[in-house]
């Protein structure tokens, strides 16, 4: 997947676009079934949602605010790295908190 096809996905998962999967498929995809905070590979707070993965050459971190309508991916050529994971975490909490007019929104707390 480019980084453009994730973007364009991010898109569709922030407004639940009916265009790529029915609306009863983002129910389910988005929903936490057992753990309170987790559906289906996605990290759910109040705020929104975050995915991080790495396929062992790239690691990305997908950030959806939809309390600020936004979208933020983060990605380097590297695998995954617990610095690298703090790193993105502090970097999209500072963003969050910039576009919320500073109104400290709450951040992710983890991201898995």
């Amino acid at each position: 997947m480019s980084l453009s096809d994730l973007t364009v996905y991010l898109q569709a998962v922030r407004h639940r676009s009916d265009v790529l999967v029915l609306p009863a498929t983002w129910t389910r995809l988005l929903k936490p079934s057992v753990e309170a905070s987790y559906a289906m590979g996605w990290n759910v707070t109040p705020s929104g949602f975050a995915h991080a993965g790495s396929n062992t050459l790239w690691y990305a971190t997908a950030f959806v605010w939809l309390e600020l309508d936004a979208t933020l991916v983060l990605t380097a050529n590297a695998g995954p790295s617990v610095p690298l994971e703090a790193a993105f975490e502090e970097t999209a909490r500072a963003l969050q908190t910039a576009l919320a007019g500073g109104a400290g929104l709450s951040a992710f707390d983890a991201v898995p």
